[in-house]
């Protein structure tokens, strides 16, 4: 998935953390350092590495479920970024139709099938040109 949003409202940053509570998840991942990661009640993010595009400046992170939670199976790779204008580049990815054949270790699977397709959405964040 990539999305494009464009701050067509002028928010500041302060405005875009009240007005759109999404944000903050992405903005909290900034605050991390490459390996470093969180956990929530629902999920663990874990930041990867800083990313640059043009005039886009952001981070790559993948999202599974923590340890704790009791909800449906994901794991994705994103990657966020922001321009000076507070315009939003997302690009996600995530493995669908994995067959788990070992319930307990779920996420080595989801893995194994992120890590087989992560060149790919490498050389689409790469092919991507902003100004």
């Amino acid at each position: 998935m990539i999305r494009y949003k464009v701050n067509s409202d002028d928010w500041t940053l302060e405005q875009c953390r009240a007005e759109q509570p999404w944000f903050n998840d992405y903005l909290a991942v900034l605050d991390l350092q490459d390996g470093e990661s969180s956990t929530s009640a629902r999920s663990l993010t874990a930041r990867v590495r800083e990313l640059r595009r043009g005039g886009f400046t952001g981070v790559e992170f993948t999202s599974t479920l923590s340890e704790t939670a009791q909800t449906e199976r994901f794991f994705s790779r994103t990657a966020f970024l922001t321009d000076r204008d507070l315009n939003v580049l997302l690009i996600m990815g995530s493995p669908d139709n994995v067959e788990v054949t070992d319930p307990v270790n779920w996420r080595q699977a989801y893995e194994a099938v992120d890590a087989s397709y992560r060149d790919i959405l490498y050389t689409l964040t790469e092919s991507i040109q902003t100004q």
